[in-house]
């Protein structure tokens, strides 16, 4: 519960700076660049914890020209969800990226307050697929993950661009039934 300024789970891909974060009505992520998230260092991460699990967060968001928040599962590869302001509106971009550049394969306009939600299911062969949902509205497409390099699998909240942050007010990683 990032509201009670709870925060032990959470490691990034570079060392963690302080500037990046701060607890301010909840986990205050400040966005960088925009790079690609595999070279990403402020993804917060941590593994996915259950074989069949439900990962659920609400932001607030507050992002200035290309700047994007979300949540996203990646290992060698990755699905995202990008929630980006266009004009007056905002938008829940569902991205995939492959090994060869990332696209966009769905969209759907949102609120400035949004819930992110992602289901992962495990398969018979040991794949794991992943569903995204913005607002309970479900992405139709559906992502393989693959585990990365050395720690496998991991689930993420990011935000990315300069000047732009968002606020998490909470993030729970739970299990479900196959």
């Amino acid at each position: 519960n990032f509201l009670k300024g709870e925060f032990s789970t959470w490691q990034t891909p570079a060392n963690m700076q302080k500037e990046w974060f701060s607890f301010e009505k909840g986990l205050k992520l400040k966005g960088l660049s925009n790079e690609n998230l595999l070279s990403y260092p402020a993804i917060f991460s941590q593994k996915i914890a259950f074989e069949n699990f439900k990962a659920e967060t609400k932001l607030n968001l507050n992002l200035v020209g290309i700047g994007c928040s979300g949540i996203t599962v990646f290992g060698k590869t990755y699905g995202a969800i990008y929630c980006q302001k266009k004009g007056e509106k905002f938008f829940a971009n569902y991205a995939i990226f492959n090994g060869e550049g990332e696209r966009i394969v769905e969209s759907v306009e949102i609120s400035q307050s949004v819930s992110l939600c992602v289901i992962g299911k495990r398969k018979p062969n040991g794949s794991l697929e992943i569903t995204f949902k913005a607002n309970e509205k479900k992405f139709k497409t559906k992502f393989v993950a693959t585990d990365g390099r050395w720690v496998g699998g991991r689930i993420g909240i990011f935000v990315k661009g300069e000047k732009s942050f968002a606020t998490f007010e909470y993030f729970n990683q739970k299990p479900i039934k196959k």
